[in-house]
């Protein structure tokens, strides 16, 4: 996708304003592309890749109460899915009470230790499931963008 620094600049400035959606009308705009392309460029912007050649005990965790700080506790179940491949009830479960389990001094290793099982298992296994589940919760983000981006071209 061709975007210019000045107009990636713009886009990184709604987001940390929480103007997703003026962001991905932005980027859809001004690269003339299609609404899930332009709505997949922000996302790679907004949220932290996946690289589990560079993961270390901790980041996971870490990474998801950064999110829970700026308020994303979306992005931060989502993160959890993608990094360990458990379903969504069991990744807000996780998101839920990684604070709790912090405050409280429960063991940082176990769960770190729990973590590299996960993913161990995770590349393991064929990952078609998660594929599917990532499949749809990407349909359903791409359905809500563009309800919302019609509430706020045509009701404002």
């Amino acid at each position: 996708m061709n975007i210019s620094k000045e107009t990636e600049s713009k886009v990184r400035l709604l987001l940390q304003q929480n103007r997703k959606v003026e962001a991905v009308k932005l980027v859809y705009d001004t690269a003339r592309c299609g609404l899930k392309e332009a709505k997949d460029y922000v996302d790679q912007l907004q949220l932290p890749t996946k690289n589990t050649s560079s993961y270390k005990p901790g980041n996971i965790d870490d990474t998801i109460l950064s999110l829970l700080a700026e308020n994303k506790k979306i992005y931060a179940v989502k993160y959890y899915r993608e990094q360990t491949g458990k379903s969504l009830a069991e990744s807000l479960a996780y998101v839920d009470g990684l604070p709790q389990s912090r405050k409280q001094g429960t063991g940082t290793a176990t769960m770190s230790t729990e973590i590299d099982k996960i993913i161990q298992q995770q590349e393991l296994s064929s990952g078609s499931r998660q594929k599917q589940g990532n499949s749809f919760l990407k349909l359903c983000i791409v359905l809500l963008v563009a309800a919302l981006m019609i509430y706020f071209i045509f009701f404002r």
